[in-house]
């Protein structure tokens, strides 16, 4: 419950400074440090970072009030965004294949958790949404730690 407190008073916070949502958050938009992910990749990669900062956001914030309905639909939200698909065997060279293993790994479990989440949100439970909503925040940490501004250089290949 104090982490509900926590996050409804950072959300309120948050709320005052609309434009500087991922900067509140930790996250420069601007910048993806990673060196494991492609220069030319970096550009479109910012852009979707910064719809996902505020999807996340507002989740975090429908999470914290215990809107249980904007839960569900900001994690359809973030589910339907774009997301980089892994190489297939025997196709063509492309960007992807130039992107770390662990960075689809990450974004499966972070959409994983999403799917979750948004079931556990039609339960109305709000103990379940919480553990959900962990297992989200987990993704986000393991991803933003390997490939984010908050990041070393990114992870091993």
């Amino acid at each position: 419950m104090v982490i509900a407190f926590a996050l409804a008073g950072a959300c309120e916070q948050r709320k005052a400074e609309p434009e500087r949502l991922p900067e509140a958050a930790g996250i420069d938009v601007r910048e993806t440090r990673s060196e494991n992910v492609p220069e030319v990749m970096r550009p479109g990669l910012r852009s979707a970072m910064g719809r996902h900062a505020e999807q996340a956001s507002a989740l975090t914030r429908a999470v914290a009030l215990g809107l249980d309905e904007d839960v569900a639909q900001h994690a359809s939200a973030l589910l339907g965004e774009p997301s980089a698909a892994r190489p297939l065997p025997n196709e063509a060279a492309s960007l992807n294949d130039e992107l770390p293993p662990k960075l689809f790994e990450d974004s499966e479990a972070f959409r994983s958790a999403l799917v979750d989440l948004r079931s556990s949100a039609s339960t109305h439970e709000s103990v379940r949404i919480v553990d959900s909503f962990a297992t989200v925040l987990r993704a986000c940490r393991d991803c933003h730690r390997a490939f984010g501004r908050q990041g070393g250089g990114g992870p091993e290949r």
